[in-house]
């Protein structure tokens, strides 16, 4: 058996593109294809996350908040002069004094909401890749109640794959890098 199906893990048949899938792929139905490793179909990149793409798509979360908490402490440091960022975001007296600064102001805050969605979704992106876990497979665990809820509930361990923080973060980084051998059988 494959590092990626251990023993007792099937391949399965999926109906709508009537192929045997390898263990761990799903078939999106907004893309109409099977995809290896599925983790979501992401709407802002119109694409799904898979086996191919999971590192870029780490990759751009992790530049975008970057970029952003760049951006909003920017912004924060040039309206709110003396202040720290956090402190700047709460308390600014003198930002709506005209319309450009409270126009600015209104932005980072809209941006900060953003930002912490986004740096939630990184966080559990992190997690599920330290417990080897995809996020279709936290989905089909909490459906089947399969799985062990750890750290509070932001981790749903399957157990079926998880090998251990570094083995799963080796996994993860060596993704892609060497192309499976394809078979008529196989898929996308």
């Amino acid at each position: 058996m494959s590092a990626e199906q251990p023993a007792g893990v099937k391949k399965d048949w999926c109906t709508t593109c009537q192929l045997v899938r390898p263990a761990r792929a799903g078939h999106c139905r907004l893309c109409g294809r099977c995809v290896r490793r599925l983790d979501h179909h992401c709407v802002w990149i119109n694409s799904c996350v898979g086996e191919q793409n999971h590192q870029a798509f780490i990759l751009a979360l992790s530049f975008f908040l970057f970029t952003s908490v760049y951006g909003i402490t920017l912004t924060l440091h040039t309206i709110c002069r003396g202040r720290t960022p956090f402190v700047a975001l709460f308390y600014c007296p003198g930002a709506y004094s005209d319309y450009s600064s409270a126009l600015s102001f209104t932005c980072v805050w809209y941006c900060a909401i953003v930002t912490a969605g986004m740096g939630y979704i990184l966080l559990i992106q992190l997690l599920n890749i330290s417990y080897n876990v995809t996020e279709r497979e936290v989905r089909l665990a909490l459906r089947d109640n399969t799985g062990h809820r750890l750290l509070g509930g932001l981790v749903i361990d399957t157990g079926q794959y998880n090998r251990g923080l570094l083995c799963n973060w080796g996994h993860f980084l060596s993704l892609g890098s060497s192309p499976p051998q394809r078979s008529a059988e196989d898929i996308v």
